[in-house]
């Protein structure tokens, strides 16, 4: 049995039980966002002065990480402007792309969130 977890790290455990059913324990997507919450970016006047208030403002919104439809409704946009924000933030190396059939889950990379904290190095 695959099971996702936030509480195995980067590894995944395997447990064998004496009955028929081993399960194997892999780390959940987007787990590091509970231990985030308390560091919460936020975007600042500089950041959208930089990139535009749009696409800073999508930059804030996927610190849990969201599919382009989601980010849409948060932001009140269409889709289709959504797409494009974040192939724009995709394209510039600050989110990437996971395809899950038809759907897009958008990240933040170490450099985006860094660039959203004020800590890019």
């Amino acid at each position: 049995m695959l099971l996702p977890s936030a509480f195995v790290g980067q590894w995944c455990v395997v447990k064998r039980n004496t009955s028929s059913r081993t399960t194997v324990r892999y780390p959940a997507r987007g787990a590091a966002g509970l231990w985030l919450a308390q560091q919460r970016p936020t975007t600042t006047p500089g950041l959208a002065a930089l990139i535009g208030s749009a696409r800073a403002a999508m930059l804030g919104q996927l610190t849990t990480p969201r599919t382009t439809g989601s980010a849409a409704r948060k932001a009140g946009i269409t889709p289709s402007a959504a797409s494009q924000t974040l192939g724009v933030l995709r394209n510039a190396g600050l989110v990437t792309r996971t395809r899950r059939g038809r759907e897009s889950l958008h990240e933040l990379t170490a450099i985006g969130r860094g660039l959203l904290v004020g800590d890019a190095a």
